[in-house]
């Protein structure tokens, strides 16, 4: 089980098409997150998540989902894909939250 969860919300730059963002995110950024495993750690899930209230700004969530303690882990791992997304997005606010329990039916 992950233990922590980071979450980017983003608000799309200027002209940049949802369905545009959407494609460009799951083919071209999530596949320079680097998820190898290491002394620290490794990315076990990336989600996109859209709100469904369409007249928000910062409708998209960007969650990545880690087995490690270290917060500062993002920083190294996720450098090279959210240089990538500031080209369709901005992230406006990040949180790392220690994920405490899961229930699943």
């Amino acid at each position: 089980m992950p233990k922590l969860v980071g979450i980017y919300r983003i608000v799309l730059q200027p002209k940049v098409k949802e369905e545009d963002f959407e494609k460009f995110m799951i083919e071209k950024v999530f596949p320079t997150v680097d998820t190898k495993l290491t002394e620290g750690g490794s990315i076990t899930r990336l989600s996109l998540l859209k709100d469904k209230k369409e007249d928000r700004e910062d409708k998209y969530l960007w969650i990545i989902e880690l087995d490690t303690f270290d917060g500062g882990w993002f920083d190294h791992h996720l450098s090279d894909a959210l240089e990538m997304l500031k080209s369709v997005g901005n992230p406006v606010s990040f949180s790392v939250f220690s994920l405490l329990d899961v229930w699943q039916k």
